[in-house]
């Protein structure tokens, strides 16, 4: 009878793992109250600044909290991160950088000066986040 007990009592123990599937956001969602969570994504950011997620659920809790000077900065940090990375996946090698540049202005991705025809995607939503918090903070 003692064995019986010992092992009900560890599966009321036992706390179910975290797998390899989950997902930052909803290992952070099961546990977390609103108070706690965006302290945690600011952690989970100083580790990986390029943490789309984060950045969306941060830029979620602050406009719930009507707190829009905050989420104007989680926005504004996470379009320079964004854009950062993006313009710094450049090659030192010549030849490398003209059949690139030649390539892209071909596929309509640059035009002539090099410059990009087509934003990326977290950019394109996150400037317009931008304005619309700014058209709120003015009112």
């Amino acid at each position: 009878m003692a064995k019986q007990e010992k092992k009900k009592q560890a599966k009321l123990v036992r706390m179910p793992a975290v797998k390899k599937d989950d997902t930052t956001k909803e290992v952070i969602q099961k546990s977390l109250t609103e108070k706690e969570e965006p302290a945690h994504f600011h952690d989970i950011l100083k580790h990986d600044p390029l943490n789309r997620n984060a950045y969306q659920r941060l830029m979620i809790l602050y406009r719930k909290q009507k707190n829009y000077r905050k989420e104007l900065s989680v926005i504004n940090a996470g379009i320079k991160a964004f854009e950062s990375m993006y313009n710094t996946r450049k090659n030192s090698d010549r030849k490398v950088n003209t059949v690139s540049k030649k390539l892209n202005e071909l596929l309509g991705l640059t035009n002539k000066k090099g410059q990009m025809n087509f934003e990326q995607e977290p950019l394109v939503t996150w400037r317009n986040r931008r304005e619309q918090v700014l058209k709120k903070m003015a009112l």
